[in-house]
């Protein structure tokens, strides 16, 4: 994909530029991560929307193209804070920045389906039940070691943020 080819490029360059030219740079290999201002298509948004509507109808059902995949949630503000201390403490070495703790849309759904008081054979489908990809876990110790702290925010508190900032929904 285009977005896989211009990630490698990157971090080609970099490496060029540290080589060749002694530039200090980090490349920072970002899990997913979330806040409220991602756009309604994306999987954590469109599942967001549809218990916060599932909350106020009980009739009310988000579709979603499958549960089935492993995902390691963090969150965005939380991320560009460990990008600040990098850059501060370990310029010039590369990092996974992830939380270290993979969960299934599945998962994440029944979780937040539980503190919500929702059934989630009620109001969440999905298209397709097949396991898009193995299950991985971050290894995120160097990280850690470098700036002395790790994310703390998983995917159900990055979920209670965006249900509490653009719902009013507590959990």
């Amino acid at each position: 994909s285009l977005y896989a080819i211009s990630k490698s490029t990157a971090c080609h360059l970099i490496d060029y530029y540290r080589l060749r030219h002694g530039v200090r740079a980090s490349i920072l290999f970002l899990a997913n991560h979330e806040s409220e201002l991602r756009p309604p298509t994306f999987f954590m948004p469109r599942l967001l929307d549809g218990l916060a509507s599932a909350v106020r109808d009980p009739g009310a059902v988000v579709e979603l193209k499958t549960l089935d995949f492993h995902c390691d949630w963090g969150c965005a503000d939380e991320y560009m804070g460990i990008a600040i201390d990098v850059a501060d403490t370990a310029l010039g070495e590369d990092f996974v920045v992830a939380t270290g703790d993979t969960i299934t849309g599945r998962a994440l759904v029944t979780t937040l389906c539980e503190q919500l008081a929702l059934d989630p054979d009620d109001c969440v489908t999905a298209v397709d039940g097949s396991d898009g990809q193995p299950e991985y876990h971050a290894d995120i110790s160097k990280l850690e070691r470098a700036i002395g702290r790790r994310p703390r925010q998983r995917a159900v508190d990055v979920a209670a943020r965006i249900l509490r900032r653009n719902h009013s929904i507590e959990i």
